[in-house]
């Protein structure tokens, strides 16, 4: 299901929410390479990743 979502959303978000967020004791973030931190605690956190605007 995870790989169906990463191809659906155009990135690994669903595999990273499901297989890594759980371990992170609230530190899980996506660094872009400008640097701005992405939280991704919630499936909204997820939503706003994936809505972000990109340049």
């Amino acid at each position: 299901m995870t790989k169906v979502l990463d191809a659906v959303l155009g990135d690994e978000i669903a595999s990273y929410y499901v297989h890594e967020v759980p371990f992170m004791n609230g530190d899980a973030y996506i660094i872009e390479k400008n640097g701005i931190k992405w939280p991704i605690r919630s499936v909204h956190d997820v939503r706003a990743y994936v809505a972000r605007p990109r340049s």
